[in-house]
Formats: structure tokens, C-alpha cells, sequence
């Protein structure tokens, strides 16, 4: 396979393959959405710090299955879907669309 000046690129698993294969070192911006980490035992991640309501409503709505016929369901529900409507519009939507941005100059 010859090598030059990558034109394209695909993503296969966890790699990113060039084509053709670049004859040289080339700089890549590469913006993605990341999984989210588990929590560790003493730890913490960017959802537990910045929206700790999101994981406080849902775990009183968990608690439901062990309390009995509390009238306080609705209300935990409708604070975890504000908490949950808070992060999607917070950090998904604001970002605008999302596009290809490369130093390579398609042809």
C-alpha cells in the first residue's frame, strides 16, 4: 500500500486508521465523547461532581422498591428527570453538530 498525505480515516474498535497510510508525522484534533468511569471506593468523576443530584434523586427513586407506598416517589422522580434533562442539555446539546474538523484537506 502506497503511503502519502492521509485523505480519509475510519475508526475500527479502538483505533483509528489513516488512509493511505501518512508518509510523515501529521497533527490530528480528535474531539469524542467518552465513556463514563466507574466510581472507585473512595472516589469520584465529573458527573458525581458536577451534578450531584442526578445520583441523589436516583438513588431515592431506587429506594422506593424498599419503602413502602411513599407518597415522596413523584416528586424524587421529577427532581431526577431535571437533573437528568440538566446534563443532556448542559453537556450534549450545547456543543452544537458535531463535525469532522482535520488539518487534511479533502479532495
Amino acid at each position: 500500500m502506497p503511503s502519502a498525505r492521509p485523505q480519509a480515516y475510519t475508526i475500527v474498535g479502538s483505533q483509528i486508521l489513516l488512509g493511505p497510510t501518512p508518509d510523515s508525522a501529521y497533527t490530528m484534533s480528535l474531539m469524542y465523547k467518552a465513556r463514563l468511569p466507574a466510581l472507585q471506593v473512595a472516589g469520584t468523576n465529573w458527573l458525581l461532581t458536577g451534578y450531584p443530584n442526578a445520583y441523589l434523586f436516583a438513588c431515592l427513586c431506587e429506594s422506593a422498591k424498599f419503602i413502602a407506598d411513599d407518597g415522596r416517589l413523584p416528586v424524587w422522580e421529577q427532581s431526577y428527570q431535571q437533573a437528568v434533562n440538566a446534563i443532556n442539555s448542559t453537556d450534549w446539546a450545547s456543543g452544537g453538530t458535531m463535525r469532522v474538523r482535520s488539518d487534511v484537506a479533502l479532495r
